[in-house]
């Protein structure tokens, strides 16, 4: 997940459902601990999965769901609605291109994707502007509070990275 330089770059790695599968591989081979190296590049735009991430591992029976609606909550206050699909609309991307680069469960695996087109994949123009009307939403309800201003600035930094990536891709 976090801790080494990924193929993905500075955008979103893991579904939840794959960091709750990765948890439970590590309570079924008796891993109690972890080191988390570099955690925490992302804390907008990653920031649920972090705080999901962490949550199972002490309480591995809640809802996904659950987690990430009590993280909007407690993250964005009144925006939490649009917050949780916003974070939604990420995991539903992560989901659709499972692994193409690293696989947790596989580490040296090489992957079948160069690291622009599996971006490319994940965020087209129509989801990075769906993300952006999801934002403004955020920030309508919630205002310009600190998590508002760090997820502006990292969604801003995904918006140029991909917009670079199809420059090149017109060029090349």
């Amino acid at each position: 997940n976090w801790g080494i330089y990924h193929s993905a770059g500075f955008s979103p790695k893991m579904s939840f459902e794959d960091l709750q599968k990765q948890l439970e591989l590590f309570r079924r081979y008796g891993i109690r601990g972890i080191y988390t190296c570099g955690f925490g590049e992302l804390p907008g735009l990653e920031g649920a999965a972090y705080f999901i991430w962490n949550r199972l591992q002490l309480e591995p029976k809640t809802k996904i769901r659950d987690l990430l609606k009590l993280y909007c909550q407690k993250s964005y206050g009144p925006g939490a609605a649009a917050a949780e699909k916003f974070y939604t609309l990420i995991d539903r991307q992560l989901k659709k291109f499972p692994h193409l680069l690293e696989a947790f469960d596989q580490p040296g695996q090489i992957g079948r994707e160069t690291p622009s087109s599996l971006l490319m994949k994940r965020y087209p123009p129509r989801i990075i502007r769906e993300l952006e009307q999801l934002l403004s939403a955020i920030e309508e309800k919630s205002g310009k509070i600190t998590a508002v201003k760090i997820l502006k600035i990292e969604l801003a930094c995904l918006k140029h990275t991909m917009a670079v990536i199809s420059a090149y891709n017109t060029f090349f």
